[in-house]
């Protein structure tokens, strides 16, 4: 039989309570650390997904689009007065180098209702910028339609013969524009790059 406590409790009563005390302060803290560790997560995952487009993309209707092509040695400059292949005539492909699942999916997905043909989608391993147009010596009309939905993409030319355009998500990317916004700049007459050759 339990001697009595100090207080009127036996020391069976006393222990039983301490122990009670003990596994409530340890229930409080696995509740802290699991609630602590969501929060971790949820962080993380908004980083990953979300921080990465969630750029200012506002667009300059005053600035001319061809003018981020920067230097453009090879590429065939445009005829006087040339505005930016309309959407349906461009067909481009989508490459995500991120590690966003699903980017180049609804990227495609966006580009198709505003009237661009979207030959495919793939992930790689080459970005090497936020968002790179890559095109071939004929396709400026045609980057620039693109351009006009990512005026923040930088431009380059390589060796392809036909009219298409990759688009290549790389870390950090900016959104697409609003269709307002790309509308407004689909109506600037293209202006021909430093280095571009007569085609």
């Amino acid at each position: 039989m339990s001697s009595p406590h100090l207080y009127g409790h036996s020391q069976t009563d006393v222990r039983r309570r301490r122990r009670r005390d003990r596994q409530r302060k340890l229930a409080v803290a696995l509740i802290t650390l699991l609630v602590s560790l969501l929060l971790i997560k949820a962080a993380f995952i908004y980083v990953l997904f979300w921080a990465g487009s969630s750029r200012d993309d506002t667009a300059t209707s005053s600035a001319p689009v061809a003018e981020a092509a920067g230097k453009a040695h090879g590429v065939f400059c445009p005829s006087p007065g040339a505005l930016p292949a309309k959407p349906e005539t461009v067909t481009v492909r989508i490459f995500n180098g991120t590690q966003v699942k699903g980017l180049a999916a609804r990227n495609a997905k966006e580009l198709t209702t505003r009237g661009f043909k979207v030959k495919g989608v793939a992930n790689t391993q080459e970005a090497n910028a936020p968002l790179t147009l890559r095109y071939g010596r004929s396709g400026l009309l045609a980057a620039t339609a693109v351009a006009a939905q990512f005026p923040r993409a930088e431009k380059q030319i390589d060796e392809r013969s036909d009219n298409t355009v990759d688009i290549i998500f790389g870390e950090g990317y900016p959104q697409m524009i609003s269709r307002a916004q790309a509308s407004k700049l689909l109506e600037q007459q293209v202006v021909a790059p430093e280095g571009c050759v007569k085609p």
